[in-house]
């Protein structure tokens, strides 16, 4: 009997926690997203790692802490007291659940929201090495949660919860609050992230979605109505009658594109002005790239390299004839071409200068202004979309836009995609180098799975098969460099899909969907230029940029033999076909690779002197920190991945580039004084 007893109120207990739980369920579930945010990512960490405590980020940051544990504490103490109120003045929806107006749950489960809040950040902050932000959160959350139990105490000193006298006047702040953040975030969203950092950003978002989400469960609560279904369903409503999130246009008709051949002709003519055919002399070769995606890691590590080749091989972008990026790739590659586009004219003491520009640029905070805008107005648009507040796409866009201009000092990725390639410096940016090599974005189709090629050519079918031209999916308009590099960059969520204007004509996605290494498009493009460059015994170099650090340069190698792997365990037979079509997406685009390298060289494995080059970033030791995928890097981020290009296996195929063109690469010290 005792025993059922126990039993009886165990459950009861679990009933009303749970019940209050799910009053409060904002003010969990903003911390149970922080969590997850952490758990399924190293992008997180790395903002904790990236953190100058004694920078006005590192205010920012402590002061977004303490506003989202306010919050989290505050809107749920504001809802349990209205239980209490309600319940006393003999509600019968309460007296039917039997809730206990004793039950300690309902004085401590808004304090431990805000000790949880303190409590996880502290975690974050330790397992980052930040010791002293840690130390600090730690004695914080306790130190709030004893000030929280003691508050009716001190009540005299003017200290009100939201729903007690006074906390109107409270209430009323924070909605003044909230309300300057979401007019800054439409306003500027970019210098807003810029101001706050990352995760000022952040926290200072997690905390406004505690009292927005709060105050619909009140209401919904009061008046009986589901409110939180029925705005799912408003969404899902409006999410199918307007054609949200379209790729930003510029007025004005595009630019007539020319065809393939005139750009190996101009390419042709001012490569035989540079390098005259020499009986008993080889000619350097022609370049093709291509660059894999993955967020500002992938971004860096080809912004890199490039600007190291540019330094080390004169004039390098006159050999490039094209670069097939994917997602972060092909931004970095859009960066590499803009900043050429900007600045010209390097001479040799200048191009060190230029790399550490270049370097500079793609190194921003970028996912400040896209969180900045993501969080307030861009959330504000999933309710209201016919009210046009802009969206984070545009932050983000306009935040790459930005970085170059302040580094470079002119506007070029807000300009238009094809103005690069019209030879008319007057129109783009106020210096153009007599070549620049043809950037190619590469994205995907929602609709049809298909790839969707952005480039200054027509595409030609029976060349690049079975994908759609990006300007006959959406005619009739200019784009932004910044736009088309973005168009590749989408990735899940982060980025929303694009829409092309019309129903009709669908959507574009992230090209990673189908293929995350750019090599398809390259090895279809090879096909034609490479008869073109035999008629003229023009050699060429393919040069492959890859940076999935899970993978190693073995995985790459055409006739790699089976290994095991560790099985898939967890709810399988849930996750296995999720699981699968991610991990058959990343075989694809190995496959892509090693059809690439095989298509240029003969035999891969056994080496591929002047032919084929692989730039791999390869794993980092564990005490050395991470590279995560997304749209900051920390600075020890950035130097982890600056050290790889002078690491034994990209040196060596750095050596090998170089020597092609005749010329003396830096030595392996010069290279880690460079890059350390």
């Amino acid at each position: 009997m005792k025993e059922e007893r126990t039993r009886y109120s165990i459950w009861m207990q679990l009933r009303i926690l749970s019940f209050l739980i799910s009053k409060t369920r904002f003010s969990a579930l903003v911390i149970l997203l922080f969590i997850l945010s952490y758990t399924a990512g190293d992008q997180t960490l790395d903002i904790f790692i990236g953190l100058n405590l004694w920078h006005i980020h590192g205010l920012f940051f402590v002061l977004g802490i303490i506003w989202w544990a306010t919050q989290s504490w505050g809107w749920a103490r504001f809802i349990l007291n209205d239980l209490i109120d309600r319940a006393k003045a003999g509600d019968l929806y309460l007296e039917d659940i039997k809730i206990d107006l004793s039950s300690p749950y309902i004085d401590h489960l808004p304090r431990m929201y805000a000790l949880i809040a303190y409590l996880v950040a502290s975690y974050v902050a330790f397992n980052a090495e930040q010791d002293v932000l840690g130390w600090f959160l730690l004695p914080l959350g306790i130190v709030f949660y004893v000030f929280a139990h003691f508050r009716t105490r001190i009540k005299a000193l003017g200290f009100c919860v939201l729903s007690e006298k006074g906390g109107l006047k409270l209430r009323l702040m924070i909605w003044t609050i909230l309300l300057v953040l979401l007019l800054y975030s439409i306003v500027s969203p970019v210098h807003m992230g810029w101001l706050l950092g990352p995760g000022g950003t952040i926290f200072f978002g997690l905390g406004a979605i505690v009292p927005i989400g709060s105050h619909i469960v009140y209401h919904s609560d009061r008046l009986g109505v589901p409110a939180v279904t029925l705005i799912f369903l408003w969404i899902f409503v409006v999410g199918t009658v307007f054609f949200e999130h379209n790729v930003r246009i510029l007025p004005g008709e595009p630019d007539q594109r020319r065809p393939l051949h005139e750009y190996w002709d101009q390419w042709l003519d001012f490569y035989e002005a540079q390098h005259p055919v020499v009986e008993g002399e080889s000619r350097p070769p022609l370049v093709l790239v291509a660059t894999a995606g993955g967020g500002s890691r992938s971004a860096y590590w080809t912004a890199l390299l490039l600007g190291a080749l540019e330094e080390n091989v004169k004039a390098f972008h006159e050999h490039v004839f094209a670069i097939s990026g994917v997602s972060g790739g092909a931004v970095g590659g859009m960066f590499y071409v803009s900043a050429l586009g900007a600045e010209h004219a390097i001479t040799a003491e200048e191009i060190g200068v230029f790399e550490d520009k270049l370097k500079y640029a793609v190194g921003t905070d970028f996912l400040s202004p896209l969180m900045a805008a993501w969080l307030y107005a861009d959330l504000a648009h999933s309710f209201f979309p016919f009210i046009g507040l802009p969206d984070r796409s545009r932050a983000l866009e306009e935040s790459w836009a930005l970085a170059l201009k302040d580094h470079f000092g002119q506007d070029c990725l807000n300009q238009p995609y094809l103005k690069l390639y019209d030879g008319k410096p007057e129109t783009y940016c106020s210096a153009q180098p007599a070549w620049l090599p043809i950037m190619i974005s590469n994205s995907t189709h929602e609709e049809s799975g298909k790839r969707i090629i952005a480039a200054p050519f027509t595409l030609e079918s029976h060349v690049f098969k079975n994908a759609i031209d990006f300007y006959h999916a959406a005619p009739g308009y200019q784009y932004r460099a910044s736009t088309i590099a973005h168009n590749a960059a989408r990735f899940p969520y982060v980025s929303p899909a694009g829409g092309f204007g019309s129903p009709l004509r669908g959507h574009v996605l992230d090209g990673g969907y189908f293929e995350n290494y750019g090599a398809e498009t390259l090895k279809q493009l090879l096909g034609v230029i490479r008869k073109k460059a035999a008629e003229k015994e023009i050699p060429i170099a393919v040069v492959m940029i890859s940076n999935d650090v899970t993978l190693t340069r073995e995985d790459y190698q055409a006739n790699s033999v089976f290994q095991n792997f560790n099985p898939a365990k967890i709810a399988n037979q849930v996750l296995a076909p999720v699981l699968g079509l991610a991990n058959a997406r990343e075989s694809r685009g190995i496959l892509a690779f090693k059809e690439l390298s095989t298509n240029i060289c003969e035999d891969i494995d056994k080496g591929c002197l002047n032919s084929f080059y692989h730039f791999h970033l390869n794993a980092l030791p564990e005490e050395a920190g991470v590279a995560p995928i997304g749209w900051v890097l920390s600075d020890l981020a950035k130097e982890n991945i600056a050290k790889q290009v002078c690491k034994s296996d990209n040196y060596q195929e750095f050596t090998r580039l170089v020597n092609v063109f005749g010329q003396t690469p830096m030595s392996k010290q010069v290279c880690e004084r460079r890059f350390d």
